[in-house]
């Protein structure tokens, strides 16, 4: 197969913005867009090593994965046993055990099967996941297991109907993606079948030019690379996949491939030597990012600053070109390692990591390395949260479960919260509640939610179920909890992550939420208390912009006294202003408000740690079981019928 530079010139355009985007620079729509572009050039490449092989009556299944395994391992098996010792040092259990089940799936090359059954409401950061961004290694070596074998079986066929023949399984495979991320976004993002037809694209564009020779157009490969830059730039950063980014994307790789023949001016320019170089290093620059950026962030108490994470970045290609020269290289020599060399190497790594793996779960993440004193820390910030979804009421009742229900509790996950800070204090009264607990979605009448991981609408799930409470005559009380700022701003923290509609659903901005907010807020409770029902409405929970439990233990570990930085009442009120606003005029006999602030914190600020240093959050907003229990009594005083 003839060298492409211009092919390295686009690897560089894909993994730069990738690196720069993960570091915190969102100005690149890279989140992964530029693994597209991987995919894109690895299906052409590897099926026009394929084509060549099969053509000329050469192909061999086990050559084919000695390459890949010469490719991939080597370089993989590096970086994964230099996150090691920084993981043993500076992870926490949870985390730890986290790692070694990826390290485990890594080996396997099923890494993105375990991160679509991690992600949910309460999953770890992915930012502080080491290996995450193995997932996409995974997808290609899925995709190689079957490929290889379907294209020689084809092949007999002629190459136009084999051409078509991967043209349907491609067609298929979009279906797939944009069927799945309506179905469940994560698996759409990390499963194969959804990410195939990129890979599938690429080996279109092989066959095309085995059949066609290659070609050269000014034109049309401007018109791809152009394409490709303005997406990464200016792309629809809220778009799930796949999207219309991810389509123009793909297709203007497709152009590029096709048309950026020796003297196009988009070869000259991916041609030229630092995008080339970048281009020879990609694959180790890709493995190295993720692990450094992650464990930054985990060993720091504070958020990397930007010039930490633009050195990090620099060091990855540093790093990057370490491992290409002396490690990706020489295993691809086969006059330096032999094909029995390379296959023993594999799977005695894969011994080891999957040794280690096994230890790192049965020993939960290794726990008895942490001091008594930190493991105390995350052993009180555990979380928890019950799911309670409509039409399952029966699975979630608590307290004396043999009493007829009165109460129900109503929210989103600050409710699941407070259902487990109640249920023994229930339990004990004689009393029992039923809870209805919906992540991301307002206990409020027609509110509607998008969420960016988990697209969902609230109502009319929400409204419905607000409606058959006020209309239940053994109901005689309401709770409702949430984390009402969201509802109000539209966002946690800064991140732009939620918008939030009360209207007609159609536009999910957060600029109009207060007002809306506060109409939704009158109404909902009007419902209730016209109907007669008791209403307990519990005030927003002092949030933090950091991970409690973590932060302490962190600190704990690293200077032996567990600490946080506090918020003051007047930060706590700003952030929640709005939500006051809107409660401010509403009264009424059955209607009783319970301030969680005057709980937790003093007089002057809010401390998220107990006078022994434990936490009273279990991340940076829900509460751990000791900062419910100082809640829990005075919401089931006030809630009794």
């Amino acid at each position: 197969m003839k060298y492409r530079p211009e092919i390295d010139g686009l690897r560089a355009i894909a993994v730069v913005p990738v690196i720069l985007f993960h570091a915190g620079f969102e100005s690149f729509r890279a989140e992964y867009l530029g693994v597209d572009i991987f995919f894109v050039i690895s299906g052409y490449l590897i099926t026009t090593i394929l084509i060549d092989d099969i053509s000329n009556d050469r192909f061999s299944i086990v050559n084919f994965y000695e390459r890949r395994a010469r490719r991939i391992i080597p370089a993989l098996f590096f970086v994964m046993l230099a996150c090691i010792p920084f993981a043993w040092m500076w992870m926490f259990p949870a985390q730890m055990k986290g790692f070694t089940d990826s390290v485990m799936a890594v080996s396997f090359f099923v890494s993105n099967i375990l991160f679509w059954f991690e992600s949910g409401y309460f999953e770890a950061a992915s930012e502080l996941k080491p290996l995450l961004h193995t997932w996409s290694l995974a997808v290609e070596e899925q995709y190689y297991i079957l490929f290889p074998i379907i294209l020689v079986l084809i092949w007999r066929f002629g190459q136009s109907l084999v051409f078509w023949i991967i043209a349907v399984f491609a067609l298929t495979s979009y279906t797939l993606g944009e069927w799945g991320w309506r179905a469940d976004e994560s698996a759409r993002f990390y499963l194969a079948p959804a990410r195939a037809w990129e890979l599938l694209a690429g080996s279109l564009v092989a066959i095309f030019s085995h059949q066609n020779g290659s070609k050269s157009s000014n034109l049309l490969s401007a018109l791809g690379f152009i394409a490709i830059v303005s997406v990464i730039f200016a792309g629809n950063k809220n778009a799930s996949f796949p999207s219309l980014d991810a389509l123009i994307i793909v297709a203007g790789v497709v152009l590029v491939i096709l048309y950026a023949g020796p003297g196009t001016l988009v070869a000259k320019a991916l041609g030229v030597k630092p995008l080339v170089g970048i281009g020879l290093i990609s694959y180790s620059a890709y493995l190295w990012h993720q692990p450094l950026f992650a464990f930054a962030k985990i060993r720091l108490m504070e958020k990397p600053s930007d010039f930490l994470m633009l050195c990090l970045s620099l060091s990855s290609l540093v790093l990057a070109y370490g491992s290409w020269r002396f490690i990706e290289a020489p295993f691809r020599d086969r006059q330096k390692v032999s094909r029995k060399s390379i296959f023993r190497f594999s799977l005695l790594g894969t011994v080891v990591f999957v040794a280690f793996g096994i230890s790192g779960h049965n020993s939960k993440g290794f726990e008895t390395r942490m001091p008594d004193s930190v493991a105390a820390i995350q052993t009180e910030g555990k979380a928890a949260s019950p799911k309670c979804l409509r039409g399952q009421f029966d699975e979630c009742k608590f307290g004396a479960t043999d009493e007829p229900h009165e109460i129900v509790l109503i929210g989103d996950s600050h409710a699941g919260r407070y259902a487990l800070g109640l249920k023994d204090i229930f339990q004990a009264g004689n009393a029992s509640f039923y809870a209805f607990v919906a992540p991301w979605c307002a206990p409020l009448l027609d509110c509607i939610a998008t969420v960016n991981i988990n697209n969902h609408e609230c109502s009319p799930n929400m409204t419905e179920t607000l409606i058959d409470v006020s209309q239940d005559e053994k109901i005689k009380v309401v709770i409702l909890a949430a984390e009402w700022s969201n509802y109000t701003t539209g966002y946690r923290h800064e991140s732009k992550h939620t918008a939030y509609s009360f209207a007609d659903g159609q536009n999910f901005s957060a600029k109009g939420n207060a007002a809306q907010f506060k109409m939704s807020m009158k109404a909902t409770l009007e419902l209730l208390l016209d109907r007669g029902k008791k209403v307990v409405l519990i005030d927003p929970t002092p949030e933090y912009d950091y991970h409690v439990t973590n932060t302490l233990a962190k600190s704990a570990l690293y200077t032996g006294v567990p600490q946080t930085k506090a918020i003051s009442f007047d930060d706590y009120f700003e952030r929640n202003r709005e939500f006051f606003n809107a409660i401010s005029g509403l009264t009424h006999p059955m209607l009783i408000k319970i301030s969680v602030a005057n709980m937790l914190c003093d007089s002057e600020n809010c401390k998220p740690y107990n006078a022994d240093g434990l936490p009273l959050y279990s991340d940076d907003n829900h509460l751990s079981i000791l900062g419910l229990n100082r809640v829990a009594k005075h919401i089931y005083q006030a809630a009794k019928p």
